[in-house]
């Protein structure tokens, strides 16, 4: 059965095939989008959006990495999630100030927070240290 089996196989056509399978991923590797980091850039200008049931639609904006130095300078936790919904909301609302974001109660604040940056945690969590002695205040991102 074997022999009659590979009689009927006609391997020049398979390893036509198999040829043409190989050029054929040769090209759609080409063809595959290449990176470019200049696309990355041109997308931080872009206004996003998301859909809350409570809030309807949102727009924002990207924190870009050159913001980061001015986030980070803010003393605590707290004061750096708050500025950084104010930068994303303020691309897409000019006339939002730092002081509504202030404002906002802390449920909404989560909420919107949660609704733009993910499910990244924003603010101080307690972990021990290595040695057991006082615990210490670390900021988790996402991935944390």
């Amino acid at each position: 059965m074997v022999n009659s089996l590979a009689q009927e196989i006609d391997w020049k056509k398979v390893t036509e095939y198999s040829q043409f399978l190989e050029e054929l991923e040769q090209l759609k590797a080409r063809k595959a989008k290449l990176f470019d980091p200049k696309q990355l850039v041109a997308k931080t200008t872009e206004i996003k959006t998301a859909y809350d049931p409570e809030f309807g639609v949102i727009n924002f904006g990207s924190i870009v990495a050159e913001e980061l130095t001015e986030i980070n300078r803010l003393q605590t936790n707290e004061e750096k999630g708050v500025y950084m919904l104010y930068l994303a909301l303020h691309k897409a609302y000019p006339d939002v100030k730092l002081e509504d974001i202030e404002g906002f109660c802390l449920e909404d604040f989560t909420r919107l927070m949660k609704l733009i940056f993910g499910a990244q945690v924003f603010f101080q969590t307690q972990q021990p240290s290595e040695n057991g002695s006082k615990a210490r205040a670390t900021f988790k991102g996402s991935g944390s």
